[in-house]
């Protein structure tokens, strides 16, 4: 049965007069199709919205027929439509620039209209009428969460078991746990690596519906991380502009937090790596206002100097010679002891000896940092999680 709406009746909207037209009362409506897994189709009319369900169904190319889901009324019913579809398509969910499928799930685009028509009402978040999962619900749902992270990262001497810790995370996010959904995105995510090629799109999917399920809760922390991970996931699947939609709402969210989890961390040392690999600073608000807990997360040393050196990133070589001069000996090391050597002579000729001493002090800083920070010591493979099992850029079509 499709949800009911305390809204005036489905009835046809009667012809308004010309004061009126300005406002377009009318109804925002949710559809799915068996046909469309994963999707939800997001409209308006200002007519009866079951009328418009039977005419979209009628239409070539659909093999089965629409469901109403949910219907709600608004004083401005384009306002509205137009309302949610930019709150979803800033969560990255829309699945086409010019139709009105979204991929998200029937409870999640319920949950936007309810909101949308309280604020419109001017009602509290009490108002919209959706209670959250009971207190049994709830503990019930962080057992789970709690035993499939142990399995999906192997802690406290848990073996690893990705497809054990998947079943508990779907039952904690049938619950209603935010949590749950994330981390069962991250599972399912996993999964998708070594999945075989029939199984994928349904993994793929899968992971897509629970990073968007709690990247659309309110205030739960796993809403950041979720961000970026979809954002990773699209990257992944070449949606590009879906994959820098999500990530600019991960960066966004990453900024506002005042302390960081373990997880937002990790994504962000990954934008670093990605900053400093082509060197480009990149929606770097996050990574500068935390910098400093960065840089004590950060291991090794190497990760520290990539964000110590993010504020010169993309800027002339002239406003910081002494890193270009740097840049250009990790590069080209021999042409650039012959130029220091040339210009150390030059120096001693024309009895410059400031130079000289500078030139001396560089040298003598440069061994010894190597000599604290030997090529085994910098090598190393960092301590936090990669997400792809070794190396992990960006993409190099990201905006």
């Amino acid at each position: 049965m499709p949800f009911t709406t305390a809204s005036p009746g489905a009835q046809v909207f009667p012809r308004a007069s010309s004061s009126e037209k300005a406002s377009r009362p009318g109804y925002v409506y949710v559809l799915s199709n068996p046909s469309m897994p994963g999707l939800v189709k997001i409209g308006r009319t200002e007519r009866d919205p079951e009328t418009r369900r039977v005419e979209l169904s009628k239409a070539t190319g659909v093999p089965t027929p629409f469901r109403l889901e949910y219907s709600q009324f608004f004083e401005d019913c384009h306002l509205a439509e137009k309302a949610v579809h930019n709150d979803l398509q800033r969560l990255g969910q829309r699945a086409n620039d010019v139709r009105e499928f979204f991929r998200a799930t029937v409870v999640q685009a319920v949950g936007v209209l309810k909101r949308l028509a309280a604020l419109e009402r001017g009602d509290t978040v009490e108002a919209l009428g959706t209670t959250g999962p009971s207190r049994g619900a709830r503990d019930a749902a962080k057992d789970l969460v709690d035993q499939g992270v142990k399995l999906l990262f192997g802690l406290d001497g848990t073996m690893r078991d990705v497809p054990q810790a998947s079943h508990y995370l779907e039952q904690a996010a049938s619950l209603g746990s935010p949590r749950g959904a994330y981390y069962a995105g991250r599972a399912s995510q996993d999964l998708l690596r070594n999945a075989a090629p029939k199984l994928r799109p349904a993994l793929l999917q899968k992971a897509q519906r629970h990073y968007q399920t709690a990247m659309a809760h309110s205030s739960d922390s796993s809403r950041v991380p979720a961000a970026g991970w979809a954002a990773k996931l699209f990257w992944t699947n070449k949606q590009y502009k879906a994959g820098n939609e999500a990530w600019a709402t991960f960066v966004e969210r990453a900024a506002a937090l005042d302390t960081l989890t373990n997880d937002v961390m990790t994504l962000l040392l990954e934008q670093v790596e990605w900053c400093a690999a082509h060197r480009k600073a990149w929606r770097n608000a996050a990574l500068l206002k935390h910098r400093d807990a960065l840089i004590a997360f950060a291991k090794p040393e190497s990760h520290a100097q990539a964000i110590r050196v993010l504020p010169r990133l993309g800027q002339p070589w002239w406003k910081h010679p002494m890193f270009f001069a740097l840049d250009v000996f990790q590069r080209a090391p021999f042409a650039f002891t012959g130029l220091a050597l040339a210009a150390a002579l030059y120096a001693l000729d024309m009895g410059w000896w400031w130079v000289l001493v500078l030139l001396g002090s560089g040298i003598v800083g440069w061994v010894e940092h190597r000599l604290k920070h030997p090529k085994q010591a910098r090598a190393q493979a960092r301590t936090y999680p990669r997400s792809q099992g070794g190396r992990n850029r960006r993409p190099a079509r990201r905006r």
